[in-house]
């Protein structure tokens, strides 16, 4: 019963990690379009939001394998 609820974990923080990517892509894309000027400033900052998002996604997927 772990191992299934584990890869429920796994799957909802990947689902969530791509809506996630998503959301912060789409939003620099309107702020890029709005402000050409900082598109390089944002761009910098878009890369360090998807970090931070990926690396939840991976927190859940090694806790997913130790607590199994």
């Amino acid at each position: 019963m772990t191992g299934n609820i584990a890869i429920l974990g796994v799957a909802i923080a990947a689902a969530a990690a791509a809506i996630g990517d998503a959301l912060i892509v789409f939003s620099f894309i309107n702020s890029a379009a709005r402000q050409p000027e900082m598109e390089s400033r944002l761009f910098s900052r878009m890369i360090v939001g998807i970090a931070f998002v990926e690396a939840t996604f991976f927190i859940t997927l090694v806790m997913a394998f130790v607590l199994k």
